[in-house]
Order: structure tokens, then sequence, then C-alpha cells
């Protein structure tokens, strides 16, 4: 029998995914804390602002980074990312949910809400050589893909 072909298989697959990426990230934000810990900012840095471009949608993923912006030196970047959660926070907070009703009609009408470029997710800088986190995870989870 094909794992694939089992009932739940998908289920549990996606179960497993998210657990791996929870692990992930939380390795990240360890690995973070523990370089702003040894005063290693610009690691930190890195460590963090990868967490973050994994899931901007956890608060603490961002105030982790800006703490190791603030470390580093640079608090016009802590400001930036703090001003960058609260926005992310209050947007997905207070984003209007459109009912099918709503939708029909914007589409009957030619209405509908005004699209605008800079209401793009923001997201941490992308972390540039940033070291492997996953590296110990590898050894008991397996090489990545």
């Amino acid at each position: 029998m094909e794992p694939a072909a089992a009932p739940g298989f998908d289920s549990w697959l996606l179960v497993a995914r998210h657990q791996v990426a929870a692990a992930h990230e939380a390795r990240l934000r360890d690995a973070a804390a523990a370089r702003l810990a040894a005063g290693q900012a610009d690691d930190a840095v890195r460590y963090a602002a990868y967490a973050v471009s994994r899931n901007p949608f956890i608060e603490h993923n961002h105030e982790l980074l800006a703490r190791a912006f603030t470390m580093a030196g640079d608090h016009t970047a802590a400001h930036r990312q703090l001003a960058l959660a609260d926005k992310l926070r209050r947007r997905e907070l207070t984003a209007p949910r459109a009912s099918h009703h709503d939708a029909a009609v914007d589409r009957s009408t030619g209405a509908g809400p005004a699209r605008d470029a800079s209401a793009a997710a923001p997201h941490a800088p992308a972390p540039h050589n940033a070291p492997d986190p996953g590296t110990e995870m590898n050894v008991t989870m397996g090489a990545p893909e």
C-alpha cells in the first residue's frame, strides 16, 4: 500500500509540515536570542530577519528583529520594523471581510475596493548570508529537500 493512498495521509502530512515549520521558526528565534545574549548583533539580525520572513504574522518575530537592530546600533531600522509590524497587525485585524453578497454587488456595479500597491504585506529584509540554523535539525529530521 502506498502511504499517499492511506486514509488521512494528507491531513497527517499537513500537520507534520506545520510542526516542522513551527520548530524551524522556534529555532530561528532561539538562535537570534542566543546571538543577542552573546553580543553578536549582526548574526542576531540575520536570524531574526529570517524568522520574520518565514512568519510575518508573529509579532514577537518583529520585536526580536527590532531588538537585534537596536543592539546593532541601527535605531532607524528598529523603529521601521516596529512600524511595519504595527501596520501589518492593524491591516490584518481591521481589514473588512467582504461577504459573497458584497462581492456580487461589486462585480455587477464595477465597484470594488481600491487596490493600493503600498498595502502589500511588509516583509523583513531578506537575510543575506544567513547561517543555517537548521543544520542540527537535519541530523535528526533528515536532510532538507
